[in-house]
């Protein structure tokens, strides 16, 4: 009888914080629209033969990324701010089982965000899709657990609530230039970050797909590289949850 009713609450978590993003609509929407505008004009940038092929899986990643971080450690941090968490360690739903919700509600608009940015591309650039539409949502599912988790982790670290979005924003932007998602990052400092750089797994796995060569040898590596940051992120942010002491 538990399993079902765990269920339950995982789906009524997931509808609560969809519907109550929803309630602030012109949020979404800036984040569909400003999504499709940055793929037009990067494309109209560099019109140069096969960049969409970089461009489209590129994005994704970012936008995948940057959702998922803020999504959660940024909810988080508001949360803490106003004591809400306090409310939710003292009901009756699990830890584990409230963030969890959290990921699949910020899944589920990452996955609204990367169909209007296919659709987009297909119908404004002409952009074709030359690998698997379900592995880009499997890839785009795990990138959303793992960049989650390490805004979680991110919130929990940093003991001022309001200074986590600037934190969470220099990490993406280290990321970003070093992740090679939109350019190649020449600097040695960013070469050497981005081996270690969940987003770089992450872009290759998407950017592969796209090209039509999904499952090569270097598919093994990437998609390994990403489940251990899922694993470790994921074990230090539960850990870090159970311990957090809220603030006042």
């Amino acid at each position: 009888m538990r399993s079902p009713s765990r269920i339950r609450n995982l789906i009524r978590i997931v509808l609560l914080d969809v519907f109550w993003n929803l309630r602030v609509p012109h949020n979404f929407l800036y984040q569909l629209f400003i999504s499709a505008v940055v793929l037009i004009l990067f494309a109209r940038i560099n019109e140069s033969k096969g960049y969409l092929e970089v461009l489209v899986p590129g994005l994704i990643a970012l936008v995948t990324a940057s959702t998922a971080m803020q999504g959660l450690g940024g909810t988080m941090s508001v949360m803490r701010t106003y004591g809400f968490w306090r409310t939710v360690r003292g009901s009756p739903i699990s830890t584990p089982m409230y963030l969890g919700g959290m990921v699949f509600s910020n899944m589920i608009r990452i996955y609204l965000t990367v169909g209007f940015m296919l659709v987009t591309a297909r119908l404004v650039l002409d952009y074709h899709l030359r690998g698997s539409l379900v592995f880009i949502f499997l890839y785009v599912a795990l990138g959303v657990a793992v960049f989650g988790a390490l805004g979680l982790v991110v919130n929990y670290l940093v003991k001022g609530p309001q200074a986590v979005a600037g934190v969470l924003n220099v990490i993406f932007l280290l990321m970003m230039f070093s992740s090679n998602t939109l350019f190649i990052a020449s600097l040695p400092l960013f070469k050497s970050l981005s081996l270690v750089s969940p987003l770089t797994f992450l872009t290759q796995l998407l950017r592969d797909n796209a090209q039509g060569a999904g499952l090569q040898s270097g598919w093994y590596l990437n998609m390994g590289a990403l489940m251990a940051c899922l694993i470790v992120l994921s074990a230090a942010a539960l850990k870090l949850a159970q311990k957090r002491v809220e603030e006042a």
